[in-house]
């Protein structure tokens, strides 16, 4: 139920595309082959953890998007590197990214 509300939100958006791939090991094919991806999983949130953490060990490139428990529960899975280069600070500057980063680890934990 989940993936056809998913299907039909994306299908009025035009610069997004989606593929309904039935088999893990096509998956895997498309991600090859795709430089941009993220995977959407539906399934109970412990498995769909595990599932999504397997994709991104074999497929780093990959965003994964997880909808459990019949839409209730929605988190991303990412396995990349985020860098953001900001050169010379400033005292005030340094303090500044210092509490942006505090505050993205303390969201992403909520």
């Amino acid at each position: 139920m989940a993936a056809d509300i998913v299907t039909e939100l994306v299908s009025d958006e035009p610069d997004l595309h989606l593929d309904r791939i039935p088999t893990l090991d096509e998956l895997l094919t498309a991600l090859d082959q795709t430089p941009r991806a993220v995977v959407l999983l539906g399934n109970g949130r412990s498995e769909l953890t595990a599932q999504g953490e397997t994709l991104l060990r074999d497929r780093p490139h990959a965003k994964v998007l997880a909808i459990a428990d019949g839409g209730r529960d929605t988190f991303t899975l990412e396995l990349r590197p985020h860098a953001i280069r900001y050169g010379e600070v400033s005292a005030t500057k340094l303090v500044d990214i210092i509490r942006d980063a505090a505050h993205d680890g303390a969201e992403a934990g909520t």
